[in-house]
């Protein structure tokens, strides 16, 4: 487990959010709109996003997977 995870906002933009996972070494984001978690955003989000035009144009909150989930182990 991260002890300090990295987080993207809403409305980070689709380059900066790619920057940091590419720093940080990680495939996955949660999405924070404030203090609120309202989704993940994962590297395949973003080679899908990156792959349509205008591309450059989109903000996390218009690719992220809305309502993450979790799952118990043990």
């Amino acid at each position: 487990m991260t002890g300090a995870p990295a987080w993207v906002s809403v409305g980070t933009p689709l380059p900066r959010a790619h920057e940091v996972l590419l720093e940080r070494g990680i495939r996955h984001h949660p999405v924070l709109d404030g203090e609120a978690l309202v989704g993940i955003l994962s590297d395949r989000n973003l080679k899908e996003a990156f792959a349509a035009p205008g591309r450059g144009n989109f903000l996390v909150e218009d690719v992220m997977m809305p309502e993450g989930f979790a799952v118990r182990v043990g």
